[in-house]
């Protein structure tokens, strides 16, 4: 079955019935709680460190490490001693491509292509912190649909080529509206002087994201990410189909710190034939782009903003009413009147400065997107936002400006209450396309620096 376009399946219907639904669920669940363990006995008292003789270090993205796992410790500790060694550290995370089940393929190899030998793969293992809540890195990592999946990937910077949601098993709801479980498909396009020698991969795998409570009673964020293979979903001809198993979990850090401790391990198997470097590199790309979460909620949240504007403009409330759903993540009520007063102003609301006089025709230009106060160029804040006006139609991007107050609003703003929020939304109407269809917007057309990884972490 060929896909007729970028966004479907060239799968056939993969017609999950409730047993193998149920079986899924139980596997992500298994595979989360065995990572949450080894998250746990890391947490415990002076081990909080990671074991450069077990781990190389690798990149560092902000305050967030990247490490591979050393090549002599895969073959480390035989006998009785192996498995706890590999445990303690994570290193069976390798072993986690091999586990086969009857119930999700026909055959008794679970994937179309042949993995490559357990000792051969790396674990990536990622530790840090980052700055937000748990609340927005979880809202930055969901990406259920494949409009989210488009949004996403265009807010964390790299480039979905084709990609499709196979099957939704758990959909967010605005009682729970972090919680989600798909099988989706994904290609990796390889960069243009390499495809007439090197075959693109592709990827099918089950996506979860949610919350879980650790044995102290502690709220933790997770997302996984574990390939899986079904009798309708083969290798197609012109892709080699790589596999991977990866889990992430967040927890809040302790006092006022406003920090998200980050705890990763993943391993990838590129299929075919790729030289160990090569795949630790292509891993570390892929997996580090967790430190770009963050920036990613912000501005979900800001076009969010953007689009309550325009739903409460056109429902008569105005922006930041206080019955409105602006007010629900806590930007209405006494802020009302005082965007009032700052939108009628011509001065800078942060520092005073007054427009020169050839600007004052361009003055609309020169407000903040959200409450219209005049903000020179010097106090403005700059952001690229992206709408979709339908999950498959073509993706707008414009740069807008924001005053710090508004942007201040937006960066704090509630992200559980703006996931369910989006989630009532989605029976209703779109908003918000008007506002990207200006001489300002333009197509996306960003691309990453690294095509494994541009269609991986979607």
């Amino acid at each position: 079955m060929a896909a007729t376009s970028r966004y479907e399946s060239p799968f056939a219907p993969l017609q999950i019935s409730s047993e193998d639904a149920s079986y899924i669920e139980q596997l992500a669940l298994a595979i989360v709680q065995d990572h949450l363990a080894q998250y746990e006995w890391y947490l415990g008292p002076g081990r909080r460190h990671v074991d450069e003789r077990v781990w190389k270090f690798r990149r560092q993205r902000g305050d967030v490490r990247a490490y591979a796992s050393r090549r002599r410790h895969a073959h480390k500790a035989r006998g009785r001693h192996r498995h706890r060694h590999r445990r303690r550290h994570g290193l069976e995370m390798t072993d986690a491509l091999a586990v086969v089940s009857p119930r999700l393929s026909a055959s008794a190899d679970r994937f179309a292509s042949t993995p490559a030998p357990a000792a051969d793969l790396p674990v990536i293992h990622v530790v840090g912190s980052i700055e937000g809540t748990l609340d927005d890195v979880i809202y930055g990592i969901l990406n259920p649909t494949i409009g989210s999946m488009r949004l996403k990937a265009e807010y964390i910077g790299v480039t979905l080529r084709h990609m499709a949601v196979l099957e939704t098993l758990v959909a967010p709801t605005a009682e729970h509206p972090f919680e989600s479980l798909t099988i989706k498909w994904v290609e990796n396009v390889q960069k243009a002087v390499l495809r007439p020698a090197v075959n693109s991969r592709d990827f099918v795998y089950i996506e979860a994201t949610g919350t879980t409570l650790t044995a102290a009673g502690e709220r933790v964020g997770f997302h996984l990410l574990h390939s899986v293979h079904f009798p309708q979903t083969p290798a197609l001809a012109s892709y080699v189909r790589g596999n991977m198993s990866a889990c992430g979990l967040y927890r809040q850090l302790p006092g006022p710190s406003g920090r998200v401790d980050v705890y990763f391990k993943g391993t990838l198997d590129p299929g075919g034939v790729a030289a160990r470097p090569l795949v630790v590199i292509a891993a570390v790309d892929v997996f580090i782009q967790i430190w770009r979460y963050i920036e990613c909620s912000r501005l979900k949240k800001l076009a969010w903003l953007m689009r309550a504007k325009a739903r409460d403009g056109a429902s008569g409330s105005g922006y930041a009413s206080s019955s409105g759903s602006v007010s629900s993540v806590g930007l209405g009520g006494s802020h009302a009147e005082q965007r009032k007063r700052r939108s009628l102003s011509t001065q800078c609301v942060v520092c005073g400065k007054s427009p020169a006089l050839a600007l004052l025709t361009e003055l609309r230009r020169r407000r903040c997107s959200l409450c219209f106060a005049y903000i020179c160029s010097t106090c403005r804040v700059k952001k690229w936002l992206s709408h979709l006006p339908s999950a498959e139609g073509r993706l707008l991007r414009r740069e807008f400006a924001f005053c710090p107050t508004c942007f201040r609003d937006a960066v704090h703003a509630d992200a559980l209450r703006v996931a369910q929020d989006e989630c009532a939304a989605l029976d209703g109407p779109a908003f918000g396309s008007e506002l990207f269809l200006c001489s300002d917007s333009s197509e996306s057309s960003r691309f990453s620096t690294n095509s494994l990884a541009d269609s991986l972490f979607s």
